[in-house]
């Protein structure tokens, strides 16, 4: 973590599988404000569960 001004800079390494779903959650939580960039670095052996929603998606069609 690293601030600069009133801007966080925040790094991780995390499994590409834990990008899905990561996105809106942080846009939720910053109201919009984050900016997400990733790249990818290496494989590596699976790590174990990544911990799911309790809610799913809800899709309708008429």
């Amino acid at each position: 973590m690293e601030p600069k001004g009133d801007i966080m800079h925040l790094e991780f390494e995390i499994p590409s599988r834990g990008i899905i779903g990561l996105r809106n959650t942080l846009l939720t939580s910053t109201q919009g404000e984050a900016i997400i960039s990733h790249r990818f670095k290496e494989f590596q052996a699976h790590k174990g569960d990544i911990p799911q929603r309790i809610n799913g998606s809800l899709i309708s069609m008429e």
